[in-house]
């Protein structure tokens, strides 16, 4: 047998021994290593080192504590056993422990804060790491459901990439400064605008308005469209409106420059409801409304009697619905009221996925502006309404890798 295909049994015999199954139809759990290992072959991999590290990277998991931290010593034990090379051992050992690390960094953190892109690239020391690192993060978020990959992901981890890259290229004495990176996109983006025949001072007034995050968050091109806009205008003091329907994030950028004042996002939805945009979720008085409903003592008799009568047959009661949100102190009161105190479970999911995934579903009934200001309305709003209750937090990429794990979490915090 070669080494990898004595991983592969090492592998499959480690997690069959604790009974592990996927939560995805139940099959074996050594389905999602392969998985990821089959998609770095088709990419072109052929390292036996990267793809050991494929079959191991979640070695360890489900015996309890950190599976990375005890992966990375299983791995560097079976390596060493099979008598890899010191240096092959030690980059196995290292995108098993780290193999969460670019995912978790490009999804949770703000990457075009410069002192975070140092931070990783410290953390990842060499550009082939980066390469192997970047590679299996995306083998095993598709490897571990399709419906996980998009391009609002891609997209992400591509910019820690090029960033990281950069950095390692640069040296990793010191992160660059900010100060640095805003100068780079500005002589970018004031290159592109040049020539295509803007004028630099012209340019240069438009930007003063610009705050200069603006030139650290933003790339070059967008910077160039939004600067462009301004430009055609035809006064001064006339608002500006573009659109760029697809954008590098797999959602559409709506770019409004206009004199600030207060109400002015209010005015900016209802413009778009006008043109048969639904903002309502998206506005905070749209908890008065639901109000008078949970205020109203029929839907709380008829609710109450409901949920006596489930009770009456079981002694826990469990209600799934993304909107109930609306109606938490009704459903509250109804419970303290026969004696059950609820308890709750917010999913969390990262605002960018949840609107692409509704204008999936829903189609164009909304646009972006208005769902990510419902998003955050309800979100914010369940926070509140159930903070003084026995709650828990779920991240949704961790209920889809190991649903397991959280329902059980979820089970010893209602205790």
């Amino acid at each position: 047998m070669t080494r990898l295909e004595q991983a592969d049994a090492f592998m499959c015999a480690a997690h069959r021994s604790i009974g592990q199954t996927r939560q995805f139809g139940g099959q074996p759990y050594e389905v999602h290593p392969r998985r990821v290992r089959d998609l770095l072959m088709a990419e072109g991999v052929a390292e036996e080192d990267v793809l050991i590290a494929a079959l191991f990277h979640d070695i360890a998991k489900g015996r309890g504590g950190d599976h990375s931290v005890l992966g990375e010593e299983e791995a560097r034990a079976f390596c060493t056993k099979l008598g890899v090379r010191d240096d092959d051992v030690d980059l196995v050992a290292w995108l098993v422990r780290w193999h969460l690390i670019m995912s978790v960094t490009a999804q949770r953190q703000d990457i075009t804060d410069p002192d975070v892109v140092h931070r990783f690239a410290v953390q990842v020391e060499s550009i082939e790491r980066l390469d192997h690192l970047y590679l299996l993060t995306i083998a095993d978020i598709a490897g571990t459901n399709p419906k996980l990959w998009n391009a609002w992901k891609d997209q992400l981890l591509a910019d820690l990439y090029v960033a990281t890259r950069y950095a390692l290229r640069a040296g990793l004495e010191r992160p660059p400064h900010a100060a640095a990176r805003i100068a780079e996109c500005r002589d970018e983006a004031m290159k592109r605008l040049v020539r295509e025949g803007a004028d630099a001072a012209a340019v240069e007034r438009a930007w003063r308005a610009f705050p200069p995050a603006s030139f650290l968050r933003l790339r070059p091109g967008q910077i160039v469209r939004q600067t462009r806009a301004i430009l055609a205008r035809r006064g001064d003091a006339s608002p500006v409106v573009s659109v760029e329907p697809q954008s590098s994030r797999g959602g559409s950028e709506v770019f409004v420059h206009t004199k600030d004042r207060d109400g002015l996002f209010a005015a900016i939805t209802a413009t778009l409801d006008r043109e048969g945009v639904s903002v309502a979720d998206a506005r905070p008085s749209a908890w008065a409304i639901t109000a008078h409903m949970c205020l109203d003592p029929e839907v709380s008799a008829e609710l109450r009697g409901w949920m006596h009568g489930q009770l009456a047959r079981s002694e826990h009661l469990i209600v799934k619905d993304p909107r109930i949100s609306w109606f938490a102190p009704l459903w509250r009161r109804c419970a303290d009221d026969l004696g059950a105190p609820p308890r709750f479970v917010t999913m969390l999911r990262h605002p960018a996925e949840v609107i692409d995934s509704k204008q999936r579903w829903y189609g164009g009934r909304q646009g972006e502006i208005s769902r990510a200001a419902g998003w955050l309305n309800q979100t914010l709003f369940t926070e509140r309404a159930t903070r003084d209750a026995p709650r828990l937090f779920v991240r949704y990429d961790d209920l889809l890798s190991d649903w397991t794990h959280e329902v059980t979490r979820a089970g010893l915090r209602r205790r």
